[in-house]
């Protein structure tokens, strides 16, 4: 508890300015992705407009940060919302014309992350605790059918064209993926060794359907997060998934 009680007194006596030059980096290199999240924060006509779509993004942040009670909760941490595709993900009228159905924005996630390497005594026990909430979230095993089913949605989500090297953005979605997950899958893993946030533990942490940090860096053929994962000390482990084709 002292380093999360030193943790929220050092964001507490600086919090405006971090906020908003953390924004401002991640601005730089994300302006189009940041500009489109602050679309799932647009006001009904009823409420208030008096505080503008940026400024509420600012808001969530800066009290998820400030809030160390939500730091575990899908549903309050942004970060954790950011990497979401289920009810606890931002949505807006740009997503889905299925009911604005939330899609996860991992790219810009992950540029957070990377802007707070540069604040790591302020921010490293937010993402420690981030990154934890894998092992509370995980479900070591998953019916073929669900499998199945997801496998099937995905294929349809194929028909929109949308590829990251190589792979569909829709790939592996439903499948309760956390911030190491998601870190993996994106070559990202740099930055969590960097925070020094690898533990032997966290690193074998599972999502929902049994797969680790390194399987997916290892299927998304990202050798040097693969390295970096077997370094933390991750185990090598099978993980079988029928996929319809």
């Amino acid at each position: 508890m002292a380093g999360t009680e030193r943790t929220i007194r050092l964001l507490n006596d600086d919090m405006d300015f971090n906020v908003d030059d953390l924004w401002e980096k991640v601005k730089l290199t994300h302006h189009t992705a940041l500009e489109e999240w602050t679309e799932c924060f647009k006001r009904d006509e009823n409420e208030d407009e008096s505080e503008d779509n940026e400024n509420a993004a600012k808001r969530e942040i800066r009290e998820t940060l400030m809030k160390s009670e939500t730091w575990k909760i899908r549903s309050r941490n942004f970060l954790l919302r950011l990497i979401s595709d289920d009810e606890n993900g931002y949505s807006n009228q740009k997503d889905s014309g299925d009911g604005n159905q939330p899609r996860p924005r991992v790219h810009l996630a992950m540029a957070f992350v990377e802007q707070m390497a540069e604040y790591e005594s302020a921010f490293v026990e937010y993402l420690r605790e981030t990154l934890s909430v894998q092992a509370s979230e995980a479900r070591s095993t998953t019916s073929v059918e669900n499998i199945e089913d997801e496998n099937a949605q995905e294929s349809v989500g194929l028909t929109n064209g949308q590829q990251t090297d190589g792979h569909s953005e829709t790939s592996l979605r439903k499948r309760g993926n956390g911030l190491i997950h998601e870190a993996a899958k994106n070559g990202r893993c740099a930055i969590l060794k960097q925070l020094k946030l690898l533990t032997a533990e966290n690193v074998d942490y599972v999502n929902n359907v049994g797969e680790t940090a390194l399987h997916l860096a290892a299927e998304f053929e990202h050798i040097k997060d693969v390295e970096i994962l077997l370094g933390a000390g991750a185990q090598l482990k099978v993980c079988e998934l029928r996929v319809m084709l």
